[in-house]
C-alpha cells in the first residue's frame, strides 16, 4: 500500500518508521474480526469443525493484536513469556472452563498497560480510518455469536478446547477494540482534512448528532407513551373481562366462542353438565381439591429435581390460569362449602381478534416457559397444537390482524412492536397451583395508528397533533435558520482562510503589491489589516534593501576610488625611511595623506582630516588633495602653499565644514623638515637621544576662512630620529570604560553616549598621546613598517573589541642612523606609497 504523504515538507513531522506496519496490522485485524464473524455464521457452532475453523481465525486474529501492540513497547521478552504462560494455561485446562477465567482477566491485564503508541506514530488520516473501521470490527466481535449450550466441561475434550478458544480469543478480541477505540476516540485529530469540512464535522457533532438524538428520544417517547398507554387500556380490557366474570355475567357466545360450565356435586357419579369440558379438566379439579402443603413454598421456586413447586392456596376465585399452552379466565366457586361450580372461557383466537380490534393493533400474549405436567390420569390429554396461532417454541399467542408474510410487507403495514404490559395468571403445575406473570404486549401499523387519531372520537388527539405538528414545522423553520446562519458563519470563516492563503501563496511568490480584502471585524480582519501591513513593510523593506545594496555598491566604488588617490607605495628616499597608511572607519573616510615629489631631493609629505565622516568627508577629501596637488607645482613656501589651498577650500566647501591639516617638505640634502600645522595634531618627532619635539606652528583649520597667514618651521633630521604624523583617529581611539555596574571593570562597545565624550573617564579611556609616544618609544629601534604595526596593535588591543569610531591615518618618517647626506635626489617616477 503506498504511503500517501510520503513528500512532506522539511519543516513538518516525517511520519515514523513503524507506520506502515502499524496501518498494515491494523487492518489485519480488522479483516480478521469480520472474517471470524462470516465463518462462525456460515458454518454455526453446534459442532466441533465448524468451532476449530472459528478459534483458529479468531486466535490468529489476536495473534496479529499482540504483534500490533508489541511493535513499540518496554519489557518487550517480559510481555512475551507472559503472554505465552497465558495460552499455555489456556490449553493446559483443556475443556475446563476455568482455563478461559484465568486468559481472559491476563489479557486484560496486558491490554490495561499498553500505551497503544503505534495508533499515535500513524498518519492522522489513517487513525480516523483505523477508528471508523474499527467500531464496525467491534460490532462484528460483539454481536452475533452462539456455540454450543450447556457446559463446556460436558462436550468432548477437543471440542471443549475449540470452543474455550474461541470464546478466550473473541473476548480477548472485544477487549482489544474496547482499549483501542478509546485510545482513538480520545486522541483523534483531522489534521489532514482542509477547514471547510473540517468545520463541517465539528458541526455534526456539535450540532446535528444532538440534534437526531433529541429527534430520536422525541419519537421513542411519543411511541412509547402512546404504545404503553395502548398496552395499559388493553390489559384493562382483560381485567374487566375477569370482573364481569366474577361477577356472574355470561361472556359466551359474544367474546368468547371457547367456554364450559361444570358443577361438580359431591356425588362423583353426577355427570358434568353441557358444553363438554376440556380434556385437563379432571386434572384441574384434582389441583383445586389438593391443599397448599408446604407454606415456605410460597418463596421456593423449584424443587431439587427442577419441577415448579405450587404457591399458590386455592380458593374461590376468577382468574386467568395458564394451563400448558393456553390460557383460560375461570370462575372457580363452592370451593370450601360445595358444590363446586366452574365457568371458563378460553382466551384463545376469537378473543384476541376482539380485542385487537378494539385497540387497532395486534395483540399477544407470551409467557417464557410452556408447561408440560406427567398424569396418569385418563381425562388429562395435552391440547393439540395451532399451528397457524400457538406455537410452543416461542411459547405464547401471535395475532395477525392481516394475512402476508411481514417481510413481504410495506413499512406503512408492516406490524411493530408497540409497548406492552404484565397479565397476572394462575400456572396449573404438578400438585397445584404458581403464580406467574406473562407478556401482554402489541403490535402497531402505521396505517392502523394514523387511522386511530383520524377517527371522529379522537378530535382531542387530533388536536395534540395539530399543536404537535405545528411546533414541528416551527422546529423545522428555526433549524433552517439556525442551518444557515451556520453556513454563513462557516462560508464567512473559510473564505477568509482561503483569501489569505491565496494571498500568501502570492506574496511568497515575490508579488508584493498583492492586498487581502476581507470584511470581517472579527480576528479574520484584524489578520488582514496585519498581512497587508506586513506586505507594505515587506516591500518597503526590499526597496530598501535594493536601494541599501546599490549604496553599498556605490560606496564599494567610492573606495576604490579613494584608494587610487591615495599612496599606493612608500617612497625611496636615500638615507630615510617613509611609510604610510588609512584605515577608514566606514567603507570611505575623511583622512588623507599623500607623497609628492618636488624635485631637487624634496619630498612633500601631507595629512589631513576632514570633519565627518562617510561620502561627504570623502569628497571634501578629495577636494583637498586636487587643491594641494594643484598649489605643489608652482614654486612656493610651505606657508603660502597652505595659505592657497585655504582659500579654495574657503570658497568651494560649506562654511561648517573644515579640515585640519599638516604639510611639510622633507629636504634628503639638507636633512630638514620644513612644515606648517593647520590646527592639526602636532606630529611628534622623537630624537634618537629620547627628546620630543610637537611640530606645531601654522595657522587656522583649513577652509573656516580665507586670507590667514600660515607660519612655518623648519627642523633637521637627525640620524636615528622619528617623525609620526597622525589624525585623531589614532589618539581618540576608544576602549572599555570601566562601570560600577560592570563587575569585569569593561563597559560593552557603544556604552558611552556621543554626549559624554568628553566626560573624565571617557577621556582617560582614549588612547592618548602618551601611550602613543610610549609605543614610539619602544619600537623606534624597528623599521617604519615595524613602528607602524606596533602603534597599530597598541590601538587595537586599547579598543579590546570596541567598534573603530574614527579613521585612522598614520605617516612614520625615520632616518637611518649612520646614514650621511650622499647628495641623492627623490625618484622623479612619482612612485607613491602603500596604503
Amino acid at each position: 500500500m503506498s504511503d500517501p504523504e510520503v513528500a512532506l515538507k522539511p519543516w513538518r513531522v516525517q511520519p515514523s518508521p513503524i507506520n506502515q506496519p502499524a496501518w498494515r496490522l491494523s487492518l489485519m485485524i480488522v479483516l480478521g474480526s469480520i472474517l471470524a464473524w462470516g465463518v462462525h455464521r456460515l458454518l454455526g457452532g453446534h459442532n466441533a469443525f465448524s468451532v476449530w475453523i472459528a478459534a483458529l481465525v479468531l486466535t490468529g486474529t489476536w495473534f496479529t493484536a499482540i504483534r500490533f501492540l508489541l511493535l513499540e513497547t518496554r519489557f518487550r521478552i517480559f510481555w512475551m513469556i507472559y503472554l505465552v504462560l497465558a495460552g499455555a494455561t489456556l490449553v493446559a485446562f483443556g475443556p475446563n472452563e476455568a482455563g478461559r477465567y484465568i486468559a481472559i482477566p491476563t489479557f486484560g491485564v496486558f491490554l490495561f498497560f499498553r500505551t497503544y503508541a503505534p495508533y499515535q506514530r500513524m498518519l492522522s488520516a489513517r487513525r480516523a480510518k483505523i477508528f471508523f473501521l474499527g467500531l464496525i470490527a467491534a460490532g462484528f466481535v460483539s454481536v452475533g455469536w452462539g456455540f454450543s449450550g450447556g457446559e463446556v466441561s460436558d462436550l468432548p475434550w477437543l471440542h471443549g478446547l475449540a470452543e474455550n478458544l474461541a470464546r478466550t480469543a473473541l473476548g480477548a478480541l472485544r477487549l482489544f477494540w474496547i482499549f483501542s477505540l478509546l485510545n482513538l476516540f480520545f486522541r483523534i485529530r483531522l489534521h489532514f482534512m482542509r477547514l471547510k469540512p473540517k468545520l463541517a464535522v465539528s458541526a455534526l457533532f456539535i450540532a446535528g448528532v444532538p440534534l437526531v438524538l433529541v429527534l430520536i428520544f422525541m419519537i421513542l417517547l411519543l411511541y412509547g407513551t402512546l404504545g404503553g398507554s395502548l398496552a395499559t387500556r388493553g390489559r384493562g380490557i382483560l381485567e374487566d373481562w375477569s370482573a364481569q366474570t366474577a361477577a356472574g355475567k355470561d361472556l359466551s357466545g359474544t367474546t368468547f366462542t371457547d367456554y364450559f360450565t361444570l358443577t361438580i356435586p359431591e356425588d362423583p357419579s353426577t355427570g358434568p353438565e353441557v358444553p363438554e369440558p376440556p380434556k385437563w379438566i379432571g386434572l384441574f379439579v384434582t389441583a383445586l381439591q389438593t391443599p397448599l402443603k408446604d407454606a415456605e413454598a410460597l418463596n421456593d421456586d423449584e424443587t431439587g429435581t427442577g419441577v415448579p413447586k405450587p404457591n399458590w392456596a386455592p380458593a374461590d376465585t376468577t382468574a386467568y390460569f395458564l394451563i400448558e399452552s393456553e390460557i383460560w379466565l375461570i370462575n372457580v366457586r363452592g370451593l370450601s362449602a360445595g358444590p363446586l361450580r366452574l365457568s371458563g372461557y378460553h382466551v384463545n383466537q376469537d378473543p384476541l381478534d376482539y380485542l385487537a380490534k378494539m385497540l387497532r393493533c395486534d395483540v399477544g400474549l407470551y409467557t417464557s416457559q410452556a408447561v408440560t405436567v406427567d398424569s396418569d390420569d385418563p381425562r388429562y390429554i395435552e391440547s393439540p397444537e395451532d399451528t397457524s396461532r400457538l406455537s410452543i417454541d416461542i411459547k405464547g399467542f401471535q395475532n395477525r390482524a392481516e394475512s402476508g408474510a411481514d417481510s413481504a410487507l410495506s413499512i406503512w403495514n408492516r406490524p411493530m412492536k408497540f409497548g406492552g404490559d404484565l397479565l397476572q395468571t394462575l400456572r396449573l403445575v404438578p400438585g397445584g397451583f404458581r403464580h406467574k406473570e406473562i407478556v401482554f404486549h402489541l403490535q402497531a401499523r402505521l396505517a392502523n395508528l394514523v387511522k386511530e387519531f383520524a377517527t371522529e372520537n379522537s378530535k382531542i388527539n387530533q388536536a395534540v397533533i395539530a399543536v404537535l405538528a405545528f411546533l414541528g414545522i416551527l422546529f423545522l423553520i428555526l433549524e433552517g435558520f439556525a442551518l444557515f446562519l451556520g453556513i454563513r458563519i462557516t462560508t464567512g470563516i473559510t473564505s477568509a482562510v482561503n483569501s489569505l492563503h491565496s494571498r500568501t501563496l502570492r506574496l511568497a511568490a515575490g508579488d508584493l503589491d498583492s492586498y487581502v480584502q476581507i470584511s470581517n471585524e472579527d480576528e479574520f480582519g484584524v489578520l488582514a489589516d496585519s498581512f497587508n501591513d506586513m506586505t507594505v513593510a515587506v516591500r518597503h523593506g526590499r526597496e530598501e534593501a535594493v536601494a541599501r545594496e546599490r549604496l553599498e555598491r556605490e560606496l564599494q566604488m567610492a573606495r576604490e576610488i579613494q584608494e587610487r588617490l591615495l599612496p599606493h607605495d612608500s617612497p625611496t628616499i636615500s638615507g630615510f625611511e617613509v611609510t604610510g597608511i588609512s584605515l577608514p572607519s566606514l567603507q570611505v573616510g575623511g583622512d588623507y595623506f599623500d607623497f609628492l615629489t618636488q624635485g631637487d631631493g624634496r619630498l612633500g609629505i601631507a595629512i589631513g582630516d576632514v570633519s565627518g565622516k562617510g561620502i561627504p568627508a570623502a569628497l571634501l577629501m578629495s577636494n583637498l588633495q586636487a587643491s594641494l596637488q594643484g598649489q605643489v607645482i608652482h614654486p612656493s613656501s610651505v606657508g603660502e602653499i597652505v595659505n592657497r589651498v585655504n582659500d579654495l577650500m574657503v570658497h568651494s566647501t560649506h562654511s561648517q565644514r573644515f579640515v585640519t591639516f599638516f604639510y611639510g617638505v622633507l629636504d634628503i640634502n639638507s636633512c630638514t623638515f620644513t612644515s606648517t600645522n593647520a590646527g592639526h595634531n602636532p606630529p611628534i618627532l622623537l630624537r634618537a637621544d629620547g627628546a620630543v619635539e610637537y611640530l606645531e606652528k601654522g595657522g587656522l583649520l583649513i577652509g573656516m576662512l580665507p586670507g590667514q597667514a600660515y607660519q612655518q618651521e623648519t627642523v633637521s633630521i637627525k640620524p636615528g630620529d622619528v617623525l609620526v604624523l597622525y589624525t585623531d583617529g589614532v589618539t581618540e581611539a576608544e576602549g572599555p570604560v570601566p562601570g560600577d555596574d560592570d563587575p569585569t571593570g569593561k563597559t560593552p562597545p557603544g556604552k558611552i553616549p556621543p554626549e559624554e565624550i568628553e566626560d573624565e573617564k571617557t577621556m582617560d579611556n582614549m588612547f592618548g598621546e602618551e601611550r602613543l609616544l610610549q609605543v614610539i618609544r619602544q619600537s623606534s629601534h624597528l623599521p617604519v613598517a615595524g613602528i607602524r604595526e606596533a602603534i597599530l596593535k597598541a590601538v587595537l588591543e586599547h579598543a579590546a573589541g570596541v567598534p573603530q569610531s574614527d579613521d585612522v591615518t598614520m605617516v612614520i618618517i625615520k632616518r637611518h642612523p649612520l646614514a650621511e647626506p650622499d647628495g641623492g635626489t627623490v625618484p622623479q617616477d612619482g612612485s607613491e606609497a602603500n596604503v
